[in-house]
């Protein structure tokens, strides 16, 4: 089970909103079991296609991001993102 504390910590590496969404998919894929090999091409992609978006792209898709998270919680009654 992922440790919040430390979890929060490494995620600091990934400067911004959108760096912290890529950290969550990145450690959730890691977490899942993906191959060191799929983690490292990961890695490279999130470095050369990641950075040409624009800041209002990063935007837009943080703005979805945070609607879609506050949908999902609001529908469990305990304020909890999943059972």
């Amino acid at each position: 089970m992922l440790d919040y504390d430390a979890t929060l910590k490494e995620s600091e590496r990934l400067a911004g909103p959108f760096g912290a969404t890529v950290f969550v998919v990145r450690r959730a894929f890691e977490a899942g079991g993906a191959p060191d090999e799929t983690l490292e091409e990961f890695d490279l992609m999130i470095t050369e296609y990641f950075s040409a978006l624009s800041d209002e792209d990063c935007n837009t898709l943080c703005d979805v991001l945070y609607h879609r998270l506050q949908e999902a919680r609001s529908t469990k009654p305990d304020g909890r993102w999943y059972a």
